[in-house]
């Protein structure tokens, strides 16, 4: 079984605002509130995602902040991220700059405070890829590779586990707004549900390779059988003495195939001179191909540089025609970030609509036409060269040729008698081949036969082998269809049940919520989001009973709570609390972290200790770092 992710306490230091919290085994709870202001309405943007993206940091994520936050990384340049975390039993504290993010710097133990307090402590520095193989071997412990062949890594893995915001919500295998492959997708969820286990790997392997096998031995066998059975009429004796009889032919053919070969080297010897002169020929011909060639992609290059200039001119008529459309009115607010124009500003906005100058326009629309006349002249010149090559070309062609015949001429009388020689002495050499297998053959036969006997068997174990195992895939997958069953009728209170589907051909998974007494299909705007919460909890919940390569953890970001019905949404929470009194009474310890970023909780759980952080919309000072970036 997969060791258990926790992650403790996070802190950031330095920093503007003060960042450190602590977290709890079970339910955590990230709330942006609503501070009740009538000119706030909205609470993105005050840190949840960024919350979660520190996680992710300190869990491997490459960099924390995009290339284009240039400010925000002035302003955070020196600020630290510290996260203290287990796996399984073995704490660990990782130290990573929000900026230069290249080197990442690990504790055991957990060791902030000391930290803070000035004390040293041993580490390990680690840059990211090396760091994310420690965290892989660490709670895979090698499960997820086989024969040295990875199947699949830990950042691979984490997208399912760290949900995003943003497209996270829309498909099972599908987490992020980001192109993966197909295989990739499927093999995440088959790992983390223990349905891809390196000895299945191994046996479909070596399932197919004896298969192959099997077929190549009966193949084999099949046409021995039939050859003895042709050949069963012919005697020993019989064989015996025609197999003299060719071998003494082939001897005569050899020597006259030798002394016409003489006669070819010394045939050759006269032809040196013309041997030569089309060598010289040919190498001329190679190098007119290679000018043609230069000078086909040089067109293409420029016609593609014409047709790239020719958008060009399009865009600058279709800005003019805009600018002229648009300079007919006046804007009373900024069209970038609807700010608001008045008169008493100290200053214009950023975004100010600056005009371009006719003149500059034209006289990039003219430097545009000339590179573009160039580019035709250019073309015109070379598509000539090309003409003349050409005719080069088939001349010297045609020279060669009139060699090529000379040769010919006098050589194809000796070349057709060995060519008549050695074909002879290819069939002898073939029959004289028949006449020993024929001579070996009931022997062969046999061998033949054992061999594909052999075979069969081997496949027959590995297949009883396959069996076994896909009896216990084929358990787990239904205890898991069953697990995600569970969950949507436990959300929406028995009045939806949900149907797990895996394809039988790629093993795609796919879920349907379905009316519980009409059997119809809820494909309305929440199944999306709740198709998705359902299978992670399934998943969490499946890790926690059953040996599963889950590692316990799990993080919601914002689930689109605006289009799942409120009180769906908050049994949610009441699911992931039963979960928790669940495997207390079961295991005696709660063993498995959720988190999740919301604006919406049940009344009940507001100043409960399971809401960790809060956030809010008064402004800078409700916001996660106490700035917007």
């Amino acid at each position: 079984m997969t060791k258990s992710l926790f992650i403790n306490r996070l802190l950031v230091y330095p920093s503007e605002k003060e960042i450190d919290i602590t977290f709890r085994k079970g339910l955590n709870i990230i709330l942006a509130e609503d501070i009740g202001d009538v000119n706030i309405q909205t609470r993105n943007s005050v840190g949840k995602t960024t919350f979660v993206d520190l996680i992710d940091f300190g869990l491997g994520r490459e960099s924390f902040l995009p290339d284009d936050k240039k400010s925000a990384k002035i302003r955070m340049e020196k600020m630290i991220l510290h996260l203290e975390y287990s796996i399984g039993s073995q704490k660990y504290t990782v130290l990573r700059s929000l900026v230069n993010e290249e080197n990442v710097i690990l504790y055991k133990d957990w060791v902030i405070d000391g930290l803070l307090e000035g004390h040293e402590f041993h580490h390990n520095n680690y840059d990211v890829k090396k760091y994310c193989s420690f965290l892989e071997n660490e709670l895979y412990e090698g499960r997820n590779s086989f024969d040295k062949k990875k199947i699949i890594s830990w950042r691979q893995s984490a997208p399912i586990l760290i949900r995003d915001q943003v497209g996270g919500f829309q498909e099972l295998t599908k987490p992020a707004n980001y192109y993966e492959k197909a295989p990739v997708r499927r093999k995440r969820v088959e790992f983390l549900l223990n349905l891809l286990t390196p000895e299945k790997t191994d046996l479909e392997n070596r399932q197919a390779e004896a298969s192959e096998l099997a077929a190549e031995k009966q193949k084999a066998y099949n046409v021995i059988a039939k050859y003895a059975k042709h050949k069963q009429n012919q005697s020993d004796i019989e064989v015996h003495s025609r197999k003299i009889s060719i071998e003494s032919e082939i001897s005569k053919k050899n020597d006259v195939l030798a002394h016409l070969k003489d006669q070819l080297v010394n045939f050759n010897k006269i032809k040196d001179a013309e041997n030569a002169q089309r060598a010289r020929w040919f190498n001329e011909l190679r190098q007119i191909k290679n000018n043609i060639l230069t000078y086909h992609y040089r067109i293409k290059n420029y016609e593609a540089t014409i047709n790239e200039i020719q958008g060009e001119l399009e865009k600058i008529d279709i800005a003019q025609s805009a600018v002229q459309f648009l300079n007919r009115y006046e804007y009373k607010q900024c069209p970038r970030c609807l700010r608001p124009f008045s008169s008493d500003q100290d200053e214009n906005c950023k975004h100010s609509v600056n005009q371009v100058s006719i003149k500059s326009v034209n006289l990039i629309r003219t430097v545009l036409n000339n590179e573009k006349k160039e580019l035709i002249e250019s073309t015109l010149s070379h598509q000539e060269e090309i003409k003349f090559l050409n005719e080069q070309q088939e001349e010297l062609q045609q020279m060669i040729g009139v060699i090529d015949a000379s040769l010919k001429k006098d050589i194809n009388v000796i070349l057709e008698q060995v060519e008549d020689k050695e074909g002879v002495i290819a069939n002898y050499r073939k029959e004289l081949l028949e006449l020993n297998n024929s001579l070996n053959l009931s022997s062969d036969v046999e061998n033949y036969y054992a061999e594909w006997q052999e075979a069969k068997q081997k496949l027959t174990e590995i297949n009883k082998d396959i069996s076994t195992i896909l009896k216990e895939v084929d358990k787990r997958l239904l205890s898991f269809q069953v697990e995600v069953n569970e969950v949507i009728k436990f959300l929406f209170s028995n009045s939806r049940v949900g149907l797990l589907k895996r394809s039988e051909r790629k093993g795609n998974f796919s879920l349907e919520i379905k009316h519980a007494t009409t059997d119809g299909i809820d494909d309305g705007a929440a199944s999306f989001p709740l198709r998705v919460i359902a299978f992670d909890l399934a998943l969490l919940k499946l890790a926690i009973s059953e040996d599963t390569n889950h590692p316990k953890f799990l993080i919601h970001d914002s689930p689109n709570v605006h289009d799942i019905d409120p009180k769906v949404y908050r049994r949610i929470f009441t699911f992931v609390l039963q979960l928790e009194k669940e495997d207390l009474e079961i295991n005696g310890k709660v063993d498995f972290q959720y988190f999740i970023t919301t604006i919406d909780i049940p009344d009940e759980l507001k100043n409960s200790e399971y809401v960790r952080l809060k956030l809010d919309n008064s402004g800078e000072r409700g916001k996660l770092f106490g700035f917007t970036y």
